[in-house]
C-alpha cells in the first residue's frame, strides 16, 4: 500500500524557497520573481542554563527531563505492518535560547503581511533510533528544540543516510528522480508519538515536481 499526496509544481527560476537555515518550524519563507526573499532567521542566541529558564520563564530542566532517557512505541508502516520503535536520548547540553525574527535577503523591503516568527529552546543530544525489524537502526549526535510556549519538545531527523534497511523508495509505488524522509515526534502525557514521511521530486526543464509520501507513523502504548 502506498500513499502519496498531492503534486506540487515548482519553477525552479521562478519561486524561492529559502535556504537550508531556515527549513525548520520558526516561520514562513518567500520569494518574488526578482528574488528578493524572507523568512525567519535567528538574531540571537542566548546560552542557558540546564536548573535555569527561558527569557520567558519557562523550566529548561522540565524540556530536558522530557527529551532524556529510552522511550518506546509501536510503529506502523504505511503497509499496515507493525514493528516496535525504540528512541534514546542522552547527553542533553548546551540549552539555548534563539530569537528569530523575519529577515529579508537581498536589498528589497521585509513583506507587508505579518510573519509571526517562533522562538525556540535548542539542545545538544546525542540520538539513537532502533526499529525491531531492523529497518532503522541510527545513533548520532542531534539536536532537540521546543518552541516558545509549547509543552513538549520536538525532534527533526533527516533519515537521507541509514545504517539499518529502511530505504524511503520502498514505501512508494510511484518513480521520482529522487525521495527523502525525515522522521518527527513530540511527546504526550503517556509518551512519544510522530511520524515517518518522505518527498519524492520529479524535475523536468525547469519545473520540480514534488509529492509528500505518508511513510509510517508511531505512538506510545495507550495513544
Amino acid at each position: 500500500m502506498t500513499r502519496t499526496h498531492g503534486l506540487v509544481l515548482v519553477g525552479l527560476f521562478g519561486f524561492g524557497c529559502g535556504d537550508a537555515k531556515n527549513e525548520d518550524d520558526t516561520g514562513s519563507n518567500g520569494a518574488d520573481p526578482s528574488g528578493e526573499g524572507f523568512g525567519c532567521d535567528v538574531v540571537e542566541e542566548t546560552p542557558l542554563e540546564l536548573d535555569g529558564t527561558t527569557p520567558t520563564g519557562a523550566s529548561v530542566q522540565d524540556a530536558a527531563n522530557i527529551l532524556d532517557g529510552a522511550h518506546t512505541a509501536t510503529l506502523t508502516w504505511n503497509d499496515d505492518s507493525t514493528t516496535g520503535l525504540t528512541v534514546t536520548i542522552t547527553e542533553v547540553s548546551n540549552p539555548r535560547f534563539e530569537d528569530h525574527e523575519v529577515v529579508s535577503s537581498g536589498s528589497g523591503p521585509t513583506p507587508a503581511i505579518e510573519i509571526e516568527c517562533n522562538d525556540q529552546l535548542v539542545f545538544d543530544i546525542q540520538i539513537s533510533i532502533v526499529t525491531e525489524d531492523g529497518q532503522l537502526n541510527e545513533t548520532m549526535a542531534h539536536t532537540a528544540t521546543q518552541i516558545d510556549g509549547a509543552t513538549s519538545p520536538t525532534l527533526l531527523v533527516d533519515l537521507a543516510t541509514t545504517t539499518g534497511t529502511f530505504n524511503p523508495t520502498d514505501w512508494t509505488e510511484e518513480t521520482f528522480d529522487e525521495v527523502s524522509a525525515s522522521l518527527t515526534a513530540e511527546w504526550t502525557e503517556t509518551g512519544i508519538q510522530g511520524l515517518i514521511d518522505g518527498m519524492g521530486t520529479t524535475t523536468d526543464g525547469q519545473i520540480a515536481m514534488a509529492s509528500r509520501i505518508d511513510i509510517a507513523t508511531f505512538a506510545a502504548e495507550g495513544l
